[in-house]
């Protein structure tokens, strides 16, 4: 196959300018307290997340996830005004660090130097403070099993769908809410709104999916949800939070997907609870300051509880309490036969 010059020289420019800004970026971490280096055992998952503002959620955040099995944890703090940072020192086997250059601009450097700055080996488990992880039977089966379970039979990433959790009275009276009230309080979701491609869909994300490998075709790439439906929002649902480290695997190349994976035949679950934790004043700060990507969707929604500043999320179509199980049985995630065997469903 012939390159042209053009293409090459575009090539090489890319991959000095990538070079460049992961050093930059890394130059910028500081180790601000726990283990600075840690070997993680290959079914031990370390458990990471980069943070601003999220001093209600995040020890919620990390204790649910202790629950699941995690071993290992790291949070990175991206310019946090709170007391973000000190709530995170005080979590046990808890390395914490900060990078403060702009989320906007260096979020997938910082993301994938974080996998990698401070543990080598294992699994990492990579989600956003405000985001709750489970899977089906995860009351019998621990992480570090699910993670056994996924070497033995080949597999090294899980496809995760997630759901926009939410109260059933007006939104706003529970925008300070703590991740630990939040989980009480916002029970309810919706499956309406729902947009499908098949994964490896020529359009929009090809680049990065082309590089994964999926052995369950009945799972696919999902948007949309509550937020499209209340905000206009064509938001990705679908994420690889789950990866184990090995040389092939990138992960978080794009904020919802890893690649060089090859993707286990079910998929996970992640709760989301956006509309907590401060919501109002961190999404009016990183509107202030630009510091996230997805700007638009900011003002969006701004707009939309200005208008209506008694939404209620929660109607007639609305659902309640989801569990992978339950989840699997409406076609939200799906497994196959073999799957659903491994897990022993």
């Amino acid at each position: 196959m012939n390159i042209s010059p053009q293409k090459v020289v575009s090539k090489l420019k890319y991959m000095v300018k990538r070079n460049a800004d992961l050093r930059y970026v890394a130059k910028a971490f500081t180790h601000v307290s726990g283990p600075k280096f840690q070997e993680v055992g290959d079914d031990e998952v370390v458990l990471l997340t980069v943070g601003y503002n999220v001093s209600s959620w995040i020890e919620t955040f990390f204790e649910q996830h202790q629950r699941l099995g995690a071993r290992h944890y790291l949070y990175v703090d991206n310019g946090s005004t709170d007391d973000s940072i000190a709530k995170a020192q005080k979590l046990p086997n808890m390395t914490v660090a900060s990078c403060d250059v702009s989320f906007a601009r260096y979020q997938r450097q910082i993301r994938m130097l974080s996998t990698r700055l401070y543990h080598r080996g294992g699994w990492r488990l990579m989600l956003d403070a405000d985001e709750i992880f489970d899977y089906p039977n995860s009351n019998d089966i621990r992480l570090p099993q699910l993670t056994n379970m996924l070497t033995k039979r080949g597999y090294t990433g899980v496809v995760a769908q997630s759901l926009d959790m939410f109260p059933a009275g007006e939104l706003a009276n529970h925008f300070d809410d703590s991740l630990e009230q939040a989980i009480e309080a916002f029970r309810h979701y919706s499956l309406s709104g729902i947009s499908t491609r098949d994964y490896h869909d020529p359009s929009g994300l090809v680049w990065f999916l082309k590089q994964n490998r999926i052995t369950n075709s009945d799972i696919k790439l999902l948007f949309g949800g509550i937020r499209a439906t209340a905000f206009g929002e064509n938001c990705m649902l679908t994420k690889h939070p789950l990866v184990k480290m090995l040389p092939e695997v990138s992960p978080m190349l794009h904020p919802h997907i890893s690649t060089g994976l090859r993707c286990a035949d079910f998929s996970a679950l992640i709760k989301h609870y956006k509309f907590s934790g401060g919501y109002q004043n961190r999404e009016a700060s990183q509107l202030s300051a630009r510091s996230r990507s997805n700007i638009e969707e900011l003002k969006a929604r701004r707009v939309v509880l200005g208008q209506n500043p008694e939404l209620k999320l929660c109607n007639e179509d609305s659902l309640s309490d989801p569990t992978p199980e339950s989840l699997l049985e409406k076609g939200f995630l799906v497994a196959s036969p073999a799957a659903r065997e491994a897990l022993g469903l």
